[in-house]
């Protein structure tokens, strides 16, 4: 029990295969510690990927035999399971960054897969404070951004002005921030943000955008001052209450538009409570303020800005469209931006390519158009001049690869006009179309006339010649 992991930060793949037969198979996994006991840390990092695997417990499934069997338990970004039976012993963990993804898979007879979250599976006996996890993160149930299960029946499980970003995936007790707390006032959960992503099958049990259940017992865990992005609860209540016992549960969660929004209302009771201050990312969330955020610049042929994004340490930017240019096809860009870890200049790269004049003619034979096409590419089409008693037909020629000089022309049908009337004592203009010769004129919905039914139209318009 103890240690210390102050400035740790690791970059890497972390996989736990369950064995089968084991009482405890694929449990306690995670990016840093798969389980503390009274652990302190400071400036702990993780991006990769944290997975774990159950098999079979025991080699048999018999129903109500072995409940205390652990199969794909406590998976985390940082801590797979924290816990101790002295008080003297916390695990007190800040400044907490992950990247990447966090998974549980249940065994094959159904079991396991529980309590994963972006930064602690589960359990109880510790303080996480200033915490980010931009993760995806998925398991069966009790599935958060940031913990899978707060539970503070025996000791306190506390997390203070942390905030989570990407995805939360599960099929029962699932939220942005936890999948579950409770189930006394020892789970406290406040000063936080999320605009994680919640998605669980159509009738899941306890699925919210921010907390999947919050659960009474003998005192209320009542998570306070927590702010959630609405873009990303349209189809989700916040959370869910349960009483188990006395006390019945409340919450205070606030939605907000922006992640900017929550930046300011986080920010204060940071200041005043001694935490790290946040700032807002491009992708719509927050990251703590001593995280690295950077600037990449997208650069055209000619060095012109095309565009200028900001990324989170680690994270992959978002390229722009390149300008198509005649005489010249992109290739690609001059540099890799997948994992951002400094400002970063990139250009668009292309080859020079062979071109195409394409002149596009009128009915009569006057220019409409002359375009320069790049070689194996499309031109773009000018619109066609409207012309009475004429419909555009199509052009003449195709143009959708163009591999040489090409002359296209318009073509034309005759075209006749059709007006549907409406008659009640007098005649009334429902619409009127335009028909090739020889086609099928389309007619407005039926009209309606009190006391009278609609029985048809007094002239044919199946092939319109006139």
């Amino acid at each position: 029990e103890g240690g210390v992991m102050d400035n740790v930060n690791f970059t890497g793949t972390v996989d736990s295969h369950g064995v089968a037969g084991a009482k405890r198979t694929g449990s306690y996994t995670g990016g840093i510690i798969g389980q503390s006991h009274g652990v302190t840390g400071t400036n702990v990092t993780f991006r990769g990927s944290v997975t774990s695997e159950g098999a079979n417990a025991r080699g048999i499934l018999i129903e109500g035999f072995d409940d205390d069997v652990e199969i794909g338990y406590y998976t985390g970004g940082i801590i797979g399971h924290s816990y101790t039976s002295h008080t003297a012993m916390y695990s007190t963990v800040s400044n907490v960054a992950v990247w990447g993804t966090v998974s549980a898979t249940a065994a094959p007879d159904g079991r396991g897969g529980k309590f994963v979250g972006g930064i602690v599976g589960g359990g109880s006996s510790i303080t996480l404070t200033d915490a980010y996890a931009y993760v995806n993160v998925s398991g069966a149930s009790y599935v958060g951004g940031i913990t899978g299960y707060a539970e503070g029946e025996n000791r306190e499980f506390k997390i203070t002005n942390c905030a989570a970003e990407g995805t939360a995936s599960g099929t029962s007790y699932v939220g942005g921030i936890a999948g579950g707390v409770g189930t006394c006032n020892r789970a406290k959960v406040k000063n936080c943000f999320t605009a994680v992503t919640v998605t669980a099958p159509v009738g899941a049990e306890y699925v919210g955008a921010v907390i999947g259940v919050v659960i009474g017992g003998n005192n209320n865990p009542k998570p306070e001052n927590i702010y959630y992005l609405a873009s990303v609860a349209e189809n989700l209540s916040p959370t869910n209450f349960r009483q188990d016992k006395n006390a019945a549960p409340t919450a205070d969660l606030i939605s907000v538009d922006t992640a900017e929004e929550a930046l300011v209302l986080l920010n204060d009771p940071a200041a005043k409570e001694g935490n790290l201050p946040w700032t807002s990312t491009a992708t719509g969330g927050l990251t703590p303020a001593h995280v690295p955020v950077f600037t990449v610049t997208f650069l055209d042929k000619n060095g012109d800005t095309i565009s200028t994004v900001t990324v989170g340490n680690g994270l992959a930017a978002t390229a722009p469209e390149a300008p198509e240019l005649p005489g010249w096809r992109f290739v690609g860009w001059d540099a890799d931006f997948s994992s951002v870890s400094g400002n970063l200049t990139v250009h668009a790269r292309y080859e020079e390519v062979t071109t195409h004049t394409v002149t596009f003619l009128g009915k009569d034979g006057e220019t409409l158009a002359i375009v320069t096409v790049n070689d194996g590419m499309a031109a773009t089409a000018p619109t066609a001049p409207v012309l009475p008693g004429f419909l555009f037909d199509h052009w003449d020629t195709a143009f959708d690869a163009v591999t040489s000089d090409l002359t296209v022309r318009t073509v034309y049908v005759k075209a006749y006009t059709v007006r549907f009337f409406a008659v009640s004592g007098e005649e009334t203009l429902l619409s009127t179309v335009q028909v090739a010769a020889g086609k099928a004129a389309i007619a407005p919905d039926n009209p309606s006339r009190e006391g009278y039914r609609f029985t048809g139209w007094d002239k044919d318009f199946s092939a319109v010649n006139a």
